[in-house]
Order: structure tokens, then C-alpha cells, then sequence
């Protein structure tokens, strides 16, 4: 009978054995309320958060050109000592015109100019002032172009824009502002 009360401890103790409880870790079950620092962290999950993303509709942004002022290849000549505008010269005037209205936005700088050989920096002053203002003139009263589209400039003979050709000066020229 000794042996059967000493088997009975042995299986009780392998009973408990099985159970896997340690003698620190029935200390820690004493300690309620203390976190098990033994056992393995428990990570929670993180929420998902949906977020609704705003439709924004993209528009390629359409960018004109640089466009940088311009002189019209057709000059307005004037013979010596005159602003009056000859005949065949009115095709020239008639290019600025149409590109004027094809472009309402565009602007035009109407500059005169006098040669140097013939009269003197009074008079060429004079002269490339009275050709621009004609020039102008006819644009605005003739063509109906908006007096605020024009700025009206002269040289003289102080600027010849024809170095090789002195009677070509005797011009007006055409600057295109797009």
C-alpha cells in the first residue's frame, strides 16, 4: 500500500507537471493587477481609416507661345521732302491693317525715319515726325483701327535702319507688338 500513496504523488505531480505552470509563473498569477512582462506583446491592430479622395479634374494648362514684337518686312516710303503716301506704298499699309484686325490684341509702334544726305537734322526730325503721324493717320481715319492699338514715334536722320541704301530711309517702319 506504501506504493500505491507513492505512485498516487508521483501522478499527481506529473498531473501538474503537464499543466506547464512554473513556479513563476504561479508568482505572477499572485500578482493581480501587474502585467505579465514574460508573456508576448499583444499588438492590436490599427484601425483603417478610409479616406474619400476629392475628384479633382486636372486641366492641362494650354500656354501660348512667347511671341516677341516684330517689324512688318514692308516699309512705307516717302520721296524727298514729302509725308504724303504714294499710291503703290498703301499695299504696305494694307498688310498692317490686315494683321491688326486678324489679331484684335495686337499692337503697332509706327516709327518715321529720314535720310542722312538730304536736309538737316531739323528738317529730317521734322519730316520723320509728319510721315509717322500720316501713316497713323490713315490707319486710324482710313482703316478704323482703335487709335489706342498705335503709338506713333520718330527718328530723324539720327537712326537710319537702311545703312547701305541712304533713300530707303526716307520710311516708315511697322513694329508688331503681338
Amino acid at each position: 500500500m506504501l506504493l500505491g500513496v507513492f505512485s498516487f504523488f508521483v501522478l499527481e505531480g506529473n498531473a501538474q507537471s503537464n499543466v506547464g505552470e512554473t513556479k513563476m509563473a504561479k508568482h505572477r498569477k499572485s500578482m493581480s493587477g501587474c502585467p505579465d512582462i514574460f508573456a508576448p506583446p499583444q499588438v492590436e491592430a490599427a484601425p483603417v481609416i478610409e479616406t474619400a479622395q476629392p475628384q479633382i479634374e486636372i486641366k492641362p494648362e494650354i500656354k501660348q507661345p512667347e511671341r516677341k514684337p516684330f517689324f512688318l518686312p514692308d516699309p512705307v516710303f516717302f520721296r524727298i521732302n514729302k509725308w504724303a503716301i504714294d499710291a503703290p506704298e498703301w499695299q504696305k499699309i494694307d498688310l498692317a491693317v490686315n494683321y491688326l484686325r486678324e489679331n484684335p490684341t495686337s499692337t503697332c509702334v509706327v516709327t518715321g525715319y529720314a535720310d542722312k544726305k538730304t536736309g538737316n537734322q531739323t528738317i529730317n526730325l521734322r519730316l520723320s515726325k509728319l510721315r509717322s503721324e500720316a501713316v497713323a493717320e490713315a490707319l486710324v481715319n482710313k482703316y478704323g483701327i482703335a487709335p489706342s492699338r498705335i503709338s506713333i514715334n520718330w527718328k530723324g536722320d539720327g537712326l537710319q535702319p537702311f545703312q547701305l541704301e541712304n533713300d530707303k530711309n526716307r520710311a516708315v517702319l511697322f513694329l508688331i507688338n503681338p
